[in-house]
């Protein structure tokens, strides 16, 4: 076991984003949300676990969510971050992590025979203090796990803290019935064990709730604006094709009719659906592409929304901005970070048709939805102009990443490269870009890079910034053991 690293399990394995935030996706923020807001919950000592008291810079793009950091990032794995093996097999397939603002972390997963029989899938949620140790009074033997059915078929894709410290969890849900999926929201108290919220959609199923739309839906990515409403983005394919969603829940779990009418807005646009969303300057920001996996080409889209469910007319074209991540034009949006000046849209540039490994990509957007060619990797090298292109991390559909702010005016992007042995097999890997300039630090790592080699096959699904500002990423080794890793 490699120290500052915890391994959880061995059976089988969505975020970040909202007003200089990130929200959760499948991040979305998965990551932080509203984190900074989350009240002392109960479980094991939050910030305690070394005695880290570095300095951090702070201007431009630092405290995410509130939370000021204390250790200035060198890009190297924290050996205070203890070995977590005693977890063992809690969660099938990991797919997002959130911390909150004691240092607890958060993972959610698909959790196979957690309620009922062993083939029941249900949504996943373990809990770790800030040293990676696993709370083992958390839920049952540090596993919380919610169905939406008698015999579930579902599935999480991110997770949230909402302004009340609880936990948000979205993803999808099979309805036999109805032969689809449906998406499927949840809301879990933090304090003492866990429970599901009984003011949340309290009627026949308190504490959930599952969309009654017609198609297919899933939900990627959670956010919350300044009423507490919860803001969820998936795609629908209703009458196909696909399409991108966004949902408006009030505070209390239901459809928010004063949203569209009917608390969702259907975005005919998005072919590939929306994998992210963040909320700010008063809109509901939502990532995705404009074509599918399958389409001969297909450009990042950033829909942006009014309170009331409208497109704002003024950004981009008719509320969308529509841009190539590469001279390809295989692109696809999927994470959102919002700042006083623009908007920074993370995701996969030259993605081959059918699938596959594309190119770690961040764009920078003007408020206006236009690209920044000024300022912004303005010479075009390796992306173009506007566009950040790494030359080394990538993103994939099986490893989708993730984007995070951190002091100074940096970036951080998760995602994977190939090592250099002959099976060509995957490890998770960061890079750090400046947020001005759209170029690597190469202080960071080495050349700008940090690679962490767990075992043969590993894959980056999600990141988070804890209240110290050190980066704990969540992946998993070939869809099986999940891995926890800080990096400071």
């Amino acid at each position: 076991m490699v120290a500052g690293v915890v391994a959880l399990g061995a059976a089988g394995c969505v975020a970040l984003l909202g007003d200089y935030t990130t929200g959760a996706s499948g991040s979305g923020d998965g990551g932080p949300g509203a984190d900074g807001t989350a009240p002392e919950s109960g479980g094991p000592d939050p910030v305690t676990d070394d005695a880290s008291s570095d300095a951090g810079k702070d201007s431009g793009l630092d405290a995410p969510d509130g939370m000021p950091p204390t250790v200035a990032l060198i890009g190297e794995v924290d050996r205070n971050f203890v070995n977590g093996a005693k977890a063992s097999a809690l969660l099938d397939y990991s797919t997002a992590l959130t911390i909150d603002a004691q240092g607890l972390i958060y993972v959610v997963g698909r959790a196979d025979g957690c309620i009922g029989a062993a083939n029941n899938r249900s949504f996943g949620i373990s809990r770790f203090a800030a040293n990676g140790d696993l709370d083992v009074a958390w839920g049952t033997g540090g596993r919380f796990c919610v169905a939406f059915a008698a015999a579930p078929s579902d599935f999480p894709n991110a997770v949230a803290i909402d302004p009340d410290g609880n936990l948000v969890v979205v993803g999808s849900s099979y309805d036999p019935s109805l032969a689809r999926n449906r998406a499927a929201i949840t809301r879990v108290l933090t304090a003492g064990a866990g429970a599901l919220d009984p003011n949340f959609n309290g009627g026949a199923t308190p504490g959930k709730i599952v969309i009654p739309m017609l198609g297919v839906q899933e939900a990627f990515a959670v956010a919350f604006d300044a009423n507490k409403n919860i803001i969820v983005v998936g795609r629908d394919d209703t009458n196909n094709p696909t399409k991108g969603f966004i949902l408006r829940l009030t505070p209390q779990g239901v459809p928010d009719t004063s949203f569209d009418g009917d608390g969702i807005v259907i975005d005919n646009t998005v072919a590939h659906g929306f994998d992210g969303v963040s909320v700010g300057q008063g809109a509901i920001f939502a990532a995705g592409a404009n074509g599918l996996a399958s389409s001969a080409t297909r450009d990042a889209v950033v829909a942006k929304y009014t309170a009331i469910g409208s497109p704002a007319a003024a950004f981009g074209s008719s509320g969308h901005a529509t841009f190539g991540l590469s001279a390809a034009h295989l692109d696809e949006a999927r994470r959102i970070v919002l700042t006083p000046t623009g908007i920074f849209v993370a995701g996969a540039g030259k993605i081959p048709s059918g699938g596959g490994d594309g190119v770690a990509s961040i764009a920078h957007l003007l408020n206006t939805g236009s690209l920044d060619l000024g300022g912004f990797n303005n010479s075009g090298v390796p992306g173009p102009a506007g566009v950040f292109a790494s030359d080394t991390v990538k993103w994939s559909t099986s490893q989708v990443g993730s984007i995070v702010p951190t002091a100074g005016g940096k970036l951080i992007v998760a995602g994977g490269v190939d090592n250099a042995g002959a099976n060509k097999l995957r490890d998770m890997a960061l890079t750090r870009v400046d947020a001005n300039t759209g170029k690597v630090d190469t202080t960071f790592g080495t050349a700008g890079v940090v690679v962490s080699d767990v075992d043969n096959v590993d894959y980056m699904v999600d990141m988070a910034v804890d209240p110290k500002g050190r980066i704990v990423t969540l992946g998993h080794n070939n869809f099986q053991t999940t891995v926890l890793v800080r990096f400071h």
